[in-house]
């Protein structure tokens, strides 16, 4: 299974080490639509945690390390 590109968006703005607030205010959602969508990119990474999703990415090269 695969990430949208809403999803591989929300993901790399975690990268980013963005709150949920500001994540939703980016995307235009709500934090509880960010907190949905966070579980699944989880789930479909087959992590438990937000770092172990984010490792898990960088991993398969779906976000890349670049300075803020």
């Amino acid at each position: 299974m695969r990430l949208s590109e809403l999803q591989e968006r929300v993901l790399g703005l975690l990268a980013r080490d963005m709150p949920v607030r500001e994540i939703a205010a980016e995307v235009g959602y709500s934090r509880v639509w960010v907190y949905h969508e966070v579980q699944v990119i989880r789930e479909t990474l087959g992590v438990r945690t937000n770092v172990g999703a984010v490792v898990e990415a960088l991993r398969r090269g779906m976000v890349q390390m670049t300075e803020q």
